[in-house]
């Protein structure tokens, strides 16, 4: 099943030289009123804010953010108090950590995956103050299913102090298409199987599950390369989701050739599906050097 290990932990591992003595628990706050936010006012008003239950698929093609939108509501929701579960069956922890920090600290990525420049230490060290006081667990094993999910969540909790009905946690899972099924044959009915998992667990919880997912390859044939409802691999997935956002990274005019030169581009995220409210379309923008999203 693997392990869960919190942040903080892990970002001792990641940062030796760290004092982290002085790092406090972030405050809790009560999520039984209105829905945390996701961060970006525009995308609170067409969502009315985070879930705070069902399942949400976030989709796109290979490379558009969906990794990098799910670390960012990690984060975003921990700082309201929220209990945080992460599920990366695709990324190791350590590859993870360096996205949480590169977002936190606004520091480019590949500065953390190589030697540190002198001149981002002391925003990776505040950074991974302010991180290390959320309650974000991580699991990185890459086969779990979604009883494994359901355990390690609970969990979670446990380590928290709370438990089940107590506090209304966060699961994000990283991505839907790696997820055991079960005696699944092929597939279409893996893929279905696990998204129904999936929503049986944010049932069963009573809280918000929010997996990534992939898009079919066509997308790429398309002028715009603009994904829609019809895109999901496979489509017959989305009658178990509750929302379906999509990320369509919009072509920047600052599109350098060096990854190592700041970048920031546009990204519209696409409501194709949503139970609880209208659908629509918003900007945000997207910074590629540290990889992630913002306000524009």
């Amino acid at each position: 099943m693997g392990e869960l290990i919190r942040l903080s932990d892990l970002l001792r591992e990641e940062l030796p030289d760290w004092d982290s003595e002085c790092c406090m628990d972030a405050v809790p706050v009560d999520w039984a009123g209105s829905a945390p936010s996701t961060g970006f006012e525009r995308l609170d008003a067409l969502l009315g804010g985070m879930p705070s239950e069902g399942l949400s698929l976030i989709a796109g093609r290979p490379g558009t953010g969906k990794t990098s939108f799910l670390v960012d509501l990690a984060i975003i929701a921990a700082k309201q108090g929220v209990p945080v579960t992460f599920f990366s069956l695709e990324l190791g922890r350590r590859n993870l950590v360096q996205r949480f920090l590169a977002a936190e600290a606004c520091v480019g990525l590949h500065s953390l995956q190589r030697e540190t420049p002198d001149k981002d230490l002391a925003s990776i060290w505040q950074a991974a103050h302010e991180l290390s006081g959320l309650q974000i667990y991580i699991s990185d094993d890459p086969i779990v299913d979604a009883r494994d999910i359901e355990f390690l969540a609970d969990k979670a909790l446990s380590m928290y102090g709370a438990e089940r009905g107590d506090r209304k946690p966060l699961v994000l899972v990283d991505y839907l298409q790696l997820l055991e099924a079960g005696q699944a044959t092929n597939a279409v009915s893996r893929f279905d199987s696990a998204a129904r998992s999936l929503k049986t667990v944010s049932k069963r919880m009573g809280c918000p599950v929010i997996a990534a997912c992939q898009v079919m390859r066509r997308v790429e044939q398309r002028s715009g390369k603009k994904p829609c409802l019809d895109d999901l691999r496979y489509p017959s997935i989305e009658k178990y989701a509750d929302a379906v956002l999509l990320i369509n990274r919009v072509a920047s005019d600052d599109d350098r050739e060096d990854l190592f030169m700041p970048r920031k581009g546009k990204a519209e995220l696409i409501a194709a599906k949503n139970v609880w409210g209208p659908t629509g379309s918003t900007i945000l923008g997207f910074d590629d050097w540290c990889s992630r999203f913002i306000e524009l």
